[in-house]
C-alpha cells in the first residue's frame, strides 16, 4: 500500500479518537456544539438534565437552573474551661529532724534506747566514757574551792588594812578563773551525754557499746514524724494564684488509695530562671502515723481556670493565613478566623469570633463559601429536597 494512504489512515483515526474524548470530557460538549461538530441537545431534553443535576427539582433549591445548595451537618460551639486543675510530683520530709552524733571523741559504753523508739528532747541517748572528763572536773572544783577560801580570808585580813586593795582584786581574778575553768570541765562532762533535741521516732542505731566513736561518727538520726512537709514545684503561670494556707490534695505514689489534705504553710520569694517555676511548703498530719519521709506525693490543685469556646475538631479548616470555623446563621455560612488555644481528643478550644451555642460546620466543607446559602442535614427543606427524606437516607 502506498505509503500516503497509510498517512491519512492514521490522520482519520486519530481524529476520530479525538473526537470521542473531547465529547466526553466536562466542557467538551459545549465546545463541540460551538464549533458546530455535535448537534445541540433539544429543548425538551434541558429540563431533565437540570433536574438530573438539581434533585431538589422545581420546588427546591436551585430553582430555575441555579447552583445548587450545599448540605451541611451542624453542631452547637460549647464551653470548655482549662487549667483549672494542677497536678505535679513532691517529695516527703520530717517537720523536724535531727542526726545525732557525739560532741567529742571517745569510748561509747552505754546505749539506752533501741532502733525505732519515741524519744522526747533532752532524752539522753547514750554515754561515752566520762571518766577523764570527771577526773577534770573534781580538779577544778578543788582549785576553786581553795581559791575562795583564800579570798574570803583575805577580804577579812583586809579590812584591817593588812592585805593591799591590789592583793585583793588579784585573788578576786584567781577565783573568777577558776569558776570559768570549773565550768569548762562541766560542759566537756556533759558532752560525754548523746541528747536528743526534739521529739520523735529514733532511726537505725548504728553503733554499739564499747566502740570507738568521734566528733563525726552518726549514732543516730530522730524524725518528728507527726507532721510530714512536702515540697513541690510549681510553673511561674501560677504565681499570684496560690497562697498560705491554700488545701491542696497530697497522695502518697506508694498508697494510691490513700488521699489526704495537706495545707501550703510557705512559699518561696523568687522563680527559678533556669526551671521558670517556684518552690511550694505544705503540710500533712500524719496522724495516722503511715506516711515516712521521704515518700513521693502527688500534689493536685484545682483553680477558676480558664473558660473558652470548644468547637468539634472536624469544624477545623486551615488556610494560608491561620485556622478557621465555617458558621451557618440564618441559612448561610460564614468563614470565622480563630486561635488554637488547645486540642483535646474530643474538642478543640478556640478563641476570636465565635461563642457558645453559634451553629458550627462539621460536614459539608469543601464546597462552602462565604456568604453561601446552605441546607442543613435534617431539616424540613432538606426532607422537602429528599421527597420526603432526609438528605443522604435511601427510601
Amino acid at each position: 500500500m502506498a505509503i500516503w494512504k497509510q498517512l491519512l489512515g492514521i490522520i482519520v483515526l486519530l481524529g476520530l479518537v479525538g473526537f470521542g474524548v473531547v465529547a466526553y470530557v466536562p466542557g467538551g460538549r459545549a465546545y463541540l456544539e460551538t464549533a458546530g461538530l455535535l448537534a445541540a441537545k433539544s429543548d425538551a431534553a434541558a429540563p431533565q438534565a437540570d433536574a438530573t443535576k438539581n434533585p431538589a427539582g422545581a420546588g427546591g433549591p436551585g430553582r430555575g437552573g441555579g447552583a445548587r445548595m450545599a448540605l451541611v451537618v451542624l453542631q452547637p460551639a460549647t464551653e470548655a474551661v482549662i487549667n483549672d486543675r494542677l497536678s505535679t510530683l513532691g517529695t516527703g520530709s520530717a517537720v523536724q529532724s535531727a542526726v545525732l552524733m557525739p560532741s567529742t571523741s571517745g569510748t561509747l559504753t552505754e546505749v539506752r534506747v533501741t532502733s525505732g523508739a519515741q524519744v522526747t528532747a533532752g532524752q539522753v541517748i547514750a554515754m561515752l566514757d566520762p571518766a577523764s572528763a570527771q577526773v577534770a572536773y573534781d580538779a577544778a572544783k578543788i582549785v576553786l574551792d581553795d581559791a575562795r577560801r583564800t579570798l574570803e580570808r583575805n577580804q577579812r585580813l583586809g579590812s584591817g588594812s593588812v592585805v593591799s586593795a591590789t592583793q585583793l582584786q588579784a585573788l578576786d581574778v584567781t577565783t573568777q578563773q577558776a569558776e570559768l575553768a570549773l565550768r569548762k570541765t562541766e560542759i566537756e562532762l556533759k558532752n560525754r551525754e548523746i541528747v536528743s533535741p526534739i521529739n520523735g521516732t529514733l532511726g537505725l542505731v548504728q553503733v554499739d557499746p564499747g566502740g570507738e566513736v568521734t566528733a563525726s561518727s552518726v549514732i543516730a538520726s530522730v524524725q518528728d514524724m507527726s507532721k510530714i512537709k512536702v515540697s513541690f514545684s510549681l510553673p511561674e503561670r501560677f504565681v499570684g494564684r496560690v497562697a498560705v494556707n491554700d488545701p491542696v490534695s497530697a497522695i502518697p505514689v506508694s498508697l494510691p488509695a490513700l488521699d489526704v489534705t495537706a495545707t501550703i504553710t510557705a512559699i518561696d520569694n523568687r522563680v527559678d530562671p533556669a526551671t521558670g517555676s517556684f518552690e511550694v511548703e505544705a503540710i500533712i498530719v500524719n496522724d495516722k502515723a503511715l506516711l515516712r519521709p521521704g515518700m513521693t506525693f502527688t500534689m493536685a490543685m484545682q483553680f477558676p481556670g480558664d473558660t473558652f469556646v470548644a468547637v468539634p475538631p472536624l469544624a477545623i479548616q486551615w488556610g494560608s493565613d491561620g485556622a478557621y470555623i465555617w458558621q451557618v446563621v440564618d441559612g448561610k455560612a460564614h468563614r470565622i478566623d480563630v486561635r488554637i488555644v488547645q486540642r483535646n481528643a474530643e474538642n478543640v478550644l478556640v478563641a476570636g469570633g465565635v461563642a457558645v451555642g453559634d451553629q458550627i460546620v462539621t460536614e459539608g466543607l469543601e464546597t462552602l463559601k462565604d456568604g453561601a446559602q446552605v441546607r442543613v442535614f435534617g431539616t424540613p427543606q432538606t426532607d422537602e429536597a429528599g421527597a420526603g427524606k432526609p438528605a443522604g437516607k435511601t427510601p
